[in-house]
């Protein structure tokens, strides 16, 4: 039995579903401007998901196959494709801001290309 969450980021929500084995447990979403306000919104309705085989995030403008533990700096530049002067403000830059709470939170994130 396989229990997963996949994240879908937009313009205007994130959308978090999780399967339990084929069924739903999970069907939320966020406001952007809410996850923009407070990233940790969405590590928390993560970690109340626990327990959790695999989280598919997506990997942004050209990310390939990365597991969390493995996200560095130019990770960080081809997930959001902004440079350190242009990130004020972007919602990619936000997502950026984002990595080091899903690094801490030891969920099995993994991003996978769009």
């Amino acid at each position: 039995m396989t229990r997963t969450i996949g994240i879908d980021p937009g313009t205007v929500s994130f959308d978090v579903c999780g399967l339990d084995d084929g069924q739903v447990f999970l069907d939320t979403t966020l406001p952007s401007p809410e996850f923009a306000a407070n990233p940790q919104a969405l590590i928390d309705l993560l970690q109340s998901a626990r327990p959790v085989d695999l989280i598919a995030a997506p990997s942004g403008y050209g990310l390939p196959l990365v597991p969390i533990e493995q996200f560095g700096d130019q990770e960080r530049f081809l997930f959001t494709l902004v440079d350190e002067r242009e990130r004020a403000g972007f919602l990619c830059w936000r997502m950026g801001k984002m990595i080091p709470l899903m690094k801490a939170s030891q969920l099995p994130i993994l991003f996978i290309p769009e």
